[in-house]
């Protein structure tokens, strides 16, 4: 997570009942859901909550306020560019080839490296037209990928939806796996519990997690909605941070404002 989360940071877990936070909070998330018995979390932000469409369209969410990071690819131009210069900026290098850098970082961070003569910068986003099929739900019905993805609408607890051939695949591990539902496709037909249906009421809520560094990225746009009970823990503070001293009990933005 960054800018609000960089390396080194030692945060504060804050926790919480009834799974009650604001749209945009910063989480905890064990990822029991996709691997029994795992002990691995993450952190993400709560872009969706329970009910709520999601759209991406290059890059940001309709009306997103956050400061992101996205990769961007930086040309020297016979400007001597070294590592030390992005370390400076507290700028992530991703990759390093003879004449360029692709590095991620803020918008912020792109216009300190504007001010430097002779380079160019180019922010690295997919046309809407290019499909990542390794991306939830991996379906060619709907050809999104990591810039321009959606709309979808996040599962709610009581919340009814139509179901069919086109759209199965964005819901049928909601209501499979974490619903414990038998499903079976037959000739377009979709039987839940050996009833066919044309439509399903949802048991429980669900989130859509994102990370803030768009580009370099594990988060609900590789393995889908997220169950509430796999929401651990609020994060609201960082304690502090060995190497910058700034850190220390510094408040993260939690609602989706620029900082």
């Amino acid at each position: 997570m960054s800018p609000n989360l960089i390396n080194g940071d030692y945060i504060i877990l804050n926790n919480f009942k009834n799974k009650k936070f604001n749209k945009n909070q910063i989480v905890l998330i064990n990822l029991k859901f996709l691997f029994k018995n795992s002990k691995k979390k993450i952190l993400g932000r709560c872009i969706g909550l329970p009910g709520e469409k999601i759209r991406i369209e290059n890059g940001y969410i309709e009306n997103e306020k956050n400061t992101l990071n996205f990769n961007y690819v930086v040309n020297q131009l016979e400007t001597n560019l070294t590592d030390s210069l992005f370390k400076t900026f507290n700028i992530n290098i991703i990759e390093k080839n003879k004449n360029f850098w692709i590095v991620s970082m803020n918008k912020f961070e792109m216009e300190l490296l504007e001010n430097i003569d002779n380079i160019n910068i180019i922010k690295n986003l997919i046309p809407n037209s290019v499909y990542d099929k390794t991306l939830f739900p991996s379906d060619s019905n709907f050809k999104w990928n990591r810039d321009n993805y959606g709309p979808l609408i996040v599962p709610k607890k009581g919340m009814n939806i139509d179901l069919n051939s086109s759209n199965i695949s964005l819901y049928k591990k909601v209501i499979e796996v974490y619903e414990k539902n038998k499903i079976i496709i037959i000739n377009s037909k979709i039987i839940i519990n050996d009833k066919v249906c044309s439509s399903y009421t949802f048991k429980n809520n669900y989130f859509w997690i994102m990370s803030d560094d768009r580009h370099n990225f594990f988060d609900s746009r590789n393995f889908g909605f997220v169950p509430s009970q796999n929401i651990e823990n609020k994060i609201d503070i960082v304690l502090f941070n060995l190497k910058k001293k700034n850190r220390i009990l510094k408040k993260l933005n939690n609602e989706g404002k620029n900082n």
